[in-house]
């Protein structure tokens, strides 16, 4: 991953009201830090914020329970 991705400007308006968003905290990942966004994820109402029992790459590592976390998040 590039340093950029930090950096970077997002063009538009990324909190547009008709979009949905997902917070999935992966408790395999022990970085205290995604606690903290977790909360405010939790916190905000335009999240959806869950928990996911895998690891911080788990779309890589085990694509199908991303997949099923992201649609028990919009269902």
């Amino acid at each position: 991953m590039s340093a950029r991705c930090f950096t970077e400007v997002v063009r538009g308006n990324p909190f547009h009201d008709n979009v949905r968003y997902s917070f999935q905290r992966c408790t395999q990942n022990k970085n205290r830090l995604f606690d903290f966004f977790h909360k405010q994820a939790q916190d905000d109402p335009r999240f959806s914020a869950m928990e996911i029992n895998g690891h911080h790459d788990v779309m890589v590592i085990d694509p199908p329970k991303m997949r099923d976390a992201l649609l028990a998040a919009i269902s």
